[in-house]
């Protein structure tokens, strides 16, 4: 029942946090599970870098940040925050997120973190999956685990219209993913292939490489 209530209490006061200011008291941390927490970077949406221990809730689209010289634990949200990685010991994983902002409307962004999963002129992007009550077509766990995008000029493309509305612009750019995807046998509906195709890409695409630091 302790339980139930320490994890209550601490969702409701990161919701009000994001809501009302930057911090939440030290103590409301002290029920997530010190394994969660760990050494990363976090670079605001003004450029200012703050390092500490991390704690990133994805349901939420939270960053939670402690100092660990008694200060309280800021939260940040999607608004505050540019960019931000943490090293996994349990992983032996740095992971990487970004914000990026997707149109669901005409008028209506949606602010969210994803994780990057292949850097350079082509982003490959995932989401943690909250509900996986419909299997997708691969039956890979990290594909039930996750969602998959390509980000690519400002436009952020969904792994299952991969196919239809990114690969034609990857092709006539680089021709020679033609030769690369019948060598390899690749199929671009499948999230595994799509992830060589724009490693491949990336890797000859003749243009110069923007980095991270150059998107927000």
């Amino acid at each position: 029942m302790s339980n139930v209530f320490s994890y209550s209490f601490l969702t409701l006061a990161i919701i009000s946090a994001s809501l009302i200011g930057l911090v939440i008291p030290s103590t409301a941390g002290s029920s997530i599970d010190e394994t969660a927490w760990n050494q990363g970077v976090v670079v605001l949406v003004d450029d200012e870098v703050l390092s500490g221990e991390i704690y990133y809730n994805p349901l939420h689209q939270l960053v939670l940040l402690r100092s660990g010289d008694g200060q309280p634990i800021a939260t940040l949200t999607t608004r505050q925050v540019q960019r931000f990685f943490y090293y996994s010991p349990q992983d032996n994983i740095i992971h990487r997120f970004l914000t990026i902002e997707r149109r669901l409307r005409s008028s209506y962004v949606v602010r969210s973190f994803y994780e990057v999963v292949t850097e350079g002129p082509v982003l490959y992007l995932r989401q943690s999956n909250h509900c996986t009550a419909r299997p997708p077509r691969e039956s890979s766990p990290h594909t039930v685990a996750f969602h998959y995008y390509a980000y690519y000029r400002g436009k952020l493309v969904r792994a299952r219209a991969f196919e239809k509305d990114l690969l034609p612009t990857l092709l006539h750019e680089s021709p020679a993913l033609v030769d690369y995807m019948k060598s390899q046998r690749l199929h671009p509906y499948h999230v595994g292939d799509q992830i060589l195709l724009v490693s491949y890409f990336n890797r000859h695409l003749a243009q110069p490489f923007a980095d991270l630091t150059s998107r927000r």
